[in-house]
């Protein structure tokens, strides 16, 4: 983890740094492939065989870990107010608030990044933008065919051309030819493609590395940053020990939980033994 500082590669990063300003402010810079890194979580025995990042599953006994890690990061804890008028399917839901739960990532540029697990669909849930569109935008629409064929099937388009970002202010849902449209500009471009809403940023495609402040506790007035990197949504940001005292309980009873793993065979064993002296 690195502070700002007044290193002119710091100050040309993006238009949001300038120097001594971001120290007082309390930015943090990382490396975005540096600060999600992997996490240890469970992984079936069929994910392990095939390397299968789509079969990833995080279990509830990791989500404490998950979560300290997330904020040792500069991760903030969100509680996001359902949106009215959004029709939801219960999964929607629960995926979303499981996602949230683990924290969020948050740059200065507005993008929202989750847990690296919800940059991969599960057997059954999708990726994490997708999991943020059902939950803020509803369920995706139907469009018509084009007049010239262009692929019409509807997809979550990200304004700021960052696949990971969840925040529902970059995320529209749009016919795929215009998705494809909005990469026109390329890395050293301007945004000329003509689609609206506008796009955020220029394309920058996957090797692309992105050299991210990030708005955290430590931020001056962190809330109101926030706020005005989300705007129209109701949220509130909770205290980075909200969930202390229950993840303090939750490692309790898996260390318990452990412990009695590790002597049931050796009591079952004994049990058996001591059934075959009896009948001998």
């Amino acid at each position: 983890m690195h502070r700002i500082g007044t290193d002119a590669r710091h100050r040309n990063w993006s238009t949001d740094c300038t120097g001594f300003s971001m120290v007082k402010s309390g930015f943090v810079v990382m490396n975005s492939r540096l600060v999600i890194e992997r996490i240890p979580y469970t992984m079936t025995t069929e994910t392990i065989a095939n390397n299968d990042s789509s079969t990833k599953t995080v279990k509830r006994s990791a989500i404490p870990n998950i979560r300290k890690t997330m904020l040792e990061r500069g991760a903030l804890l969100f509680r996001f107010t359902k949106p009215v008028g959004v029709l939801h399917k219960p999964e929607h839901v629960r995926w979303f608030e499981q996602m949230q739960e683990l924290g969020f990532l948050v740059t200065t540029t507005g993008c929202i990044i989750p847990y690296e697990n919800f940059s991969n669909s599960s057997k059954s849930r999708p990726k994490g933008h997708k999991v943020s569109a059902y939950y803020f935008l509803g369920e995706p629409p139907v469009f018509g065919d084009h007049q010239h064929g262009w692929p019409t099937s509807c997809q979550v388009s990200h304004r700021c051309h960052r696949k990971e970002c969840v925040n529902p202010h970059h995320l529209v849902y749009e016919p795929q030819w215009k998705n494809l449209k909005r990469n026109y500009c390329g890395e050293s471009g301007s945004c000329d493609c003509g689609v609206e809403p506008r796009c955020l940023a220029t394309y920058h495609n996957e090797r692309w590395q992105h050299q991210d402040l990030y708005v955290t506790y430590s931020t001056d007035d962190y809330k109101r940053v926030v706020a005005d990197l989300v705007p129209g949504q109701r949220f509130t940001i909770l205290g980075a020990k909200h969930y202390q005292s229950v993840d303090t309980k939750r490692s309790q009873r898996n260390q318990r939980l452990q412990g009695k793993r590790k002597k049931a065979p050796i009591s079952n064993l004994q049990s058996k033994v001591t059934k075959r002296l009896t009948v001998e």
